[in-house]
């Protein structure tokens, strides 16, 4: 919960959006932004939207169990209305904006146009405290730096035993050289290999 401490407690209540963003697919960016979410809401009783920017390989809808559209890509586009397109729960405390019909050819103009930023400030004016988006890797797709360079805190996502030394430097690079504000990064995947009653002897 201490991630979600820091977020509901710190500087990031201000800003437009939080950004996570893996080196590759696979790597996780989508599991850590539901569970953030769902710590926000149920463990620190926050509102919050996730929005998946991820047009080359979303995951938000599937998970959820929404529709694919109309998305992000559509009310970016001025082809739906952020109130058709954005999914709330019953209880009001979570919001979730899926990819839409987008493609990875979309996103770096998409990006670049500063309408995300503009988007999750509207979000917030519906009532959500905190927006966070789920990026496209940064290795195959660098245009999410620009869109991680306009975030109030960005957070590499890492899987573990998986995301290569090499490849987590070169992320932090490419984030860096866009401008993103990079606050950490995020283990995701994790297991212990060692029984929980070695735990005291160490």
């Amino acid at each position: 919960m201490s991630l979600a401490v820091g977020i509901a407690t710190g500087t990031y209540d201000r800003a437009p959006f939080v950004a996570l963003v893996a080196s590759h697919r696979r790597e996780g960016t989508t599991t850590v932004a539901v569970n953030l979410a769902r710590t926000l809401e149920s463990g620190l009783r926050r509102t919050v939207a996730i929005v998946d920017a991820n047009f080359a390989a979303p995951a938000l809808a599937t998970h959820y169990g929404l529709p694919d559209g109309p998305g992000l890509h559509e009310v970016l586009r001025g082809e739906a209305s952020l109130g058709r397109a954005l999914h709330v729960s019953a209880q009001g405390q979570i919001a979730v904006l899926p990819a839409g019909a987008g493609t990875a050819t979309d996103q770096g103009g998409l990006f670049a146009s500063g309408g995300i930023v503009a988007l999750c400030q509207q979000i917030r004016r519906e009532g959500f405290e905190f927006c966070l988006i789920d990026c496209p890797a940064v290795l195959p797709h660098p245009e999410s730096a620009v869109l991680a360079g306009q975030s109030g805190a960005a957070f590499l996502v890492l899987r573990a035993e998986h995301t290569r030394w090499d490849a987590m430097r070169e992320s932090m690079a490419i984030l860096q050289a866009g401008g993103a504000p990079v606050r950490g990064a995020l283990l995701n995947r994790y297991r212990r290999h060692l029984p929980q009653f070695l735990d005291r002897w160490l």
